[in-house]
């Protein structure tokens, strides 16, 4: 298989949330995923659960991989589960959650993995770091690009910019 960009998804909620987004990166390096580009981290008030959940750290970092999105998929989980992730409930706070979100151009669903994630244009707490990281990448279903996505997105939770992950500036905004 050729090399896919793919862009993911980080979120965390409970524990030390910069560590545990930092790890993430790590571990996915550590198993053959090349991490390219990290974006910025945004502090994000919980999504679709219950309010009172204490508030997300994200990000969106961009890998390169010749893996297919069934063998991603099972690498993430299991990073998932090493670092605490319990069940798959996306109601729970979570220690970190990744999400495939774009994988190339692919539009691909399996019951497992749905790519694009489906619900990535309603969700401003992963368009603000993705439109940092391919602002002009067009969504391969709708063909508009994340800036325009961004601008039309309906979810007005607060989203803010708290910086970047430390233990990996040399790969913020492609500086790598």
């Amino acid at each position: 298989m050729s090399t896919v960009i793919a862009y993911l998804g980080l979120g965390s909620n409970l524990g030390s949330r910069e560590r545990n987004l930092e790890d993430a990166v790590e571990k996915m390096q550590e198993c053959g995923c090349q991490v390219t580009r990290c974006s910025s981290v945004f502090e994000t008030e919980p999504w679709g659960v219950d309010p009172d959940q204490p508030l997300y750290l994200n990000a969106v970092v961009e890998i390169r991989t010749s893996e297919g999105i069934n063998d991603l998929m099972v690498r993430l989980q299991s990073i998932e589960h090493a670092m605490g992730r319990g069940g798959r409930s996306s109601n729970e706070p979570r220690v970190i959650d990744i999400d495939v979100l774009i994988f190339g151009d692919a539009v691909f669903h399996n019951g497992i993995v749905t790519v694009p994630h489906p619900r990535l244009e309603h969700r401003r707490f992963v368009l603000e770091p993705l439109s940092e990281l391919a602002p002009d990448f067009l969504h391969p279903v709708l063909k508009v690009p994340v800036r325009t996505l961004l601008q039309q997105c309906p979810d007005t939770k607060r989203v803010v910019r708290t910086g970047f992950l430390l233990q990996h500036a040399s790969i913020i905004h492609g500086n790598s």
